[in-house]
């Protein structure tokens, strides 16, 4: 069985320490790059650009594939609970038949909940990865020329 709350925590982990790496790389990057101004690293400058419109692209289509996967989620979440409400009403008997099912609707509404918020939080992990990958693998090689 899954455990939503526990995947969660882990998305919410992954992209703590992706942020994290992403800023004390881009620090050491961007401060690097700073210090090559009207210096001899025009080559490196001139890679700048591109590099970062690569990266803002890729991050850009993680988003809208994050999004597409969360709104498709939800709709089949929806789905799932309202032929489950058209089901269990239809059968029920009486008000304890529909308040159980009702019941079960709330515990699945809040499983549902978490895995949602998984789904958002991965998606922002995704969108984070093409920039954090650019700015560690640049600091690795900005600090092995030095």
């Amino acid at each position: 069985m899954k455990h939503p709350a526990r995947s969660v925590l882990k998305s919410l982990d992954t992209l703590n320490r992706l942020g994290i790496e992403t800023a004390e790389a881009s620090v050491y990057v961007v401060n690097h790059r700073l210090g090559m101004t009207g210096q001899a690293g025009l080559s490196e400058m001139g890679v700048m650009g591109p590099e970062k419109v690569e990266a803002a692209a890729a991050s850009a289509v993680a988003g809208v594939l994050s999004a597409i996967d969360v709104a498709t989620t939800a709709a089949d979440m929806t789905k799932r609970q309202l032929d489950n409400a058209v089901n269990k009403l239809g059968k029920a008997r009486d008000i304890h038949d529909a308040g159980a099912w009702l019941g079960e609707a709330v515990g699945q509404s809040l499983t549902d909940g978490l895995t949602l918020w998984n789904r958002m939080l991965t998606g922002q992990v995704e969108m984070l990865r093409p920039i954090h990958s650019r700015a560690t693998d640049n600091a690795r090689r900005l600090a092995a020329r030095d």
